[in-house]
């Protein structure tokens, strides 16, 4: 959940802890909880908000992303025996299917914008 959650700030910048519980689909309680969590490590940090003084935007840190980086590798990392017993064929499809995985993404974090109905 950390990595997701910073590479959501990462990816859409500044946020309300609101926008975030919605984008991520968690109880406010819980989003509250973690920023503060991530808060402490140094992984994100909290401003005012320009536009309204009474919020406070979440954001991610330089160490925050270093985080992000280094999950990133490792999961690339842990990838490369499953890649390395696929076929040249297996592995062209995979490559030729990146795009449309990455518009699927897309697609999907967009929904993640739309409020909820309850």
């Amino acid at each position: 959940m950390t990595w997701r959650v910073l590479h959501t700030l990462e990816a859409r910048g500044a946020i309300s802890t609101g926008s975030l519980s919605r984008i991520e689909g968690t109880r406010p309680t819980a989003t509250t909880d973690l920023v503060e969590r991530l808060e402490r490590e140094g992984l994100v940090a909290r401003r005012r908000d320009p536009r309204d003084a009474r919020s406070r935007l979440v954001e991610i840190t330089d160490a925050g992303r270093e985080y992000c980086r280094n999950c990133e590798q490792s999961v690339g990392e842990s990838v490369v025996p499953a890649l390395n017993g696929l076929s040249n064929r297996d592995r062209d499809v995979l490559v030729m299917a990146l795009p449309a995985l990455r518009r699927a993404v897309e697609v999907l974090s967009k929904d993640g914008e739309k409020p909820t109905r309850n």
